[in-house]
């Protein structure tokens, strides 16, 4: 299964991912804001990113803006309670492949599959086999 970093600043939804994430088999790793998100992501390389938009110290804007930056090219999905068209193409400026809205129901963990499936399938059809090395 894939390795996710989810970055949120909210306890008991950090828990809530990682339990419907580690129960259909993927590794889930947490930070509580963006900087750190973005420390752990330079360490694990994590296959998606799950990022919330509305955090303290660093926000998932800045996180994702950084994280392209440095050269991940990885996915990152932005999770917000946000629907507004504004919001959502920001994320998507930002640097986010996907967006999963808030709040977090049982629909959740098809979702995260979904995305990654999307990804695997897109490599498949390049003919490319899926990055190891998700920086540059």
């Amino acid at each position: 299964m894939s390795v996710i970093l989810h970055v949120d600043d909210d306890s008991v939804i950090r828990k809530l991912v990682a339990a419907y994430l580690t129960d259909i088999g993927h590794t889930v790793y947490s930070a509580e804001n963006g900087l750190e998100g973005m420390k752990l992501a330079e360490e694990i390389a994590p296959d998606l990113i799950l990022m919330d938009i509305d955090m303290p110290v660093l926000d998932g804007y800045a996180a994702t803006q950084q994280l392209r930056a440095k050269g991940y090219k990885g996915l990152i999905a932005a999770l917000t309670g946000s629907e507004r068209v504004k919001d959502l193409a920001n994320a998507v400026v930002a640097g986010c492949d996907d967006f999963i809205p808030k709040p977090l129901d049982q629909a959740f963990p098809g979702l995260v599959s979904a995305i990654l499936e999307r990804q695997q399938d897109a490599a498949a059809e390049d003919g490319a086999p899926l990055e190891d090395d998700l920086f540059d």
